[in-house]
């Protein structure tokens, strides 16, 4: 679970686009299975409650928005 108070957001478009995100919560998880050293095998969870959480300046025109993402990820050795 991550917790973001505040941060200060600064644009390439002049100090005018500069400003303070608001605050959010998101919740994040990863699952993780190794067999036998050969084999792992990951899920990763990103803003799981799918909640609006934006990223950007309070008066910035390109805000990112931060949206439930889920992958899967396996890696073998040879």
């Amino acid at each position: 679970m991550n917790y973001v108070s505040e941060a200060f957001w600064t644009d390439v478009l002049g100090a005018s686009f500069n400003g303070f995100t608001d605050s959010f919560t998101m919740v994040n998880a990863t699952v993780v299975e190794v067999a036998r050293r050969q084999a792992l095998t990951a899920l990763k969870g990103t803003n799981l409650l799918n909640d609006d959480n934006f990223e950007g300046g309070a008066s910035s025109t390109t805000w990112d928005i931060i949206t439930r993402t889920v992958v899967a990820e396996a890696r073998l050795r040879f």
